[in-house]
């Protein structure tokens, strides 16, 4: 079983409160968030090689009996594909958002945190992912996300949760998102995106001089 929540996804975006970014920003956190991990370095192969292993295991997981054996055998899954403890394929995240994360950063959304639910934890309510991005960007996300059942919905600060009842929404919106790559790659690159290259392509990122304006 998949286990499904108790959630009617909509959409419901306020694009005039949208938050604008600086590449600071991106790369050290944006949100009031437990061990931030900028994805700022994934690519469309990265985000495609997860999504083909989050497939496989959710085909597997599908056979629990019950959502606490459900979110065991996803919680195996990082150790399995990789017993050295370095968690390349899924970078950490929770298996059944891991792919909708990887395929929104590499498609230059800026995601802040991610979860699939868990049946021990008291509060988590639906899958979901959380992110900033620029109107026309979301735009384009909101279509996909209907489409795949899933909701989108303004948060306080300017950023924007995509949500469903089940991760297999979550899982077929990131599938769209990855078929529809072409599209993403042709949208106005963010502000934020030339800095965080320089960044990324750097000697030394611990040296890397922020200006005043970046940091606010």
């Amino acid at each position: 079983m998949i286990p499904e929540c108790d959630v009617t996804p909509a959409i419901d975006v306020d694009y005039a409160s949208l938050r604008v970014l600086t590449a600071y920003q991106v790369v050290e956190g944006f949100a009031v968030v437990r061990d931030y991990q900028p994805l700022i370095d994934v690519g469309w192969d990265d985000a495609r090689e997860c999504m083909e292993a989050e497939a496989r295991w959710l085909d597997r997981a599908a056979k629990a009996p019950t959502a606490e054996e459900f979110d065991q055998i996803l919680a195996g899954a990082a150790q399995e594909e990789a017993p050295d403890d370095l968690d390349w394929l899924f970078r950490g995240l929770d298996v059944g958002v891991a792919g909708l994360s990887l395929v929104l950063s590499a498609a230059r959304y800026a995601t802040c945190f991610s979860c699939r639910t868990h049946p021990s934890r008291v509060g988590d309510h639906m899958p979901q992912v959380i992110m900033a991005a620029e109107p026309q960007r979301v735009r384009v996300l909101a279509g996909h996300a209907e489409r795949a059942g899933c909701g989108v919905d303004s948060m306080e600060g300017g950023l924007v949760c995509v949500y469903a009842a089940s991760v297999r929404h979550l899982h077929a919106l990131a599938q769209a998102l990855l078929a529809a790559c072409a599209e993403l790659e042709e949208l106005p690159p963010p502000a934020w995106l030339p800095r965080v290259q320089e960044y990324l392509t750097g000697d030394d990122s611990d040296e890397f001089e922020w200006t005043d304006d970046e940091i606010g």
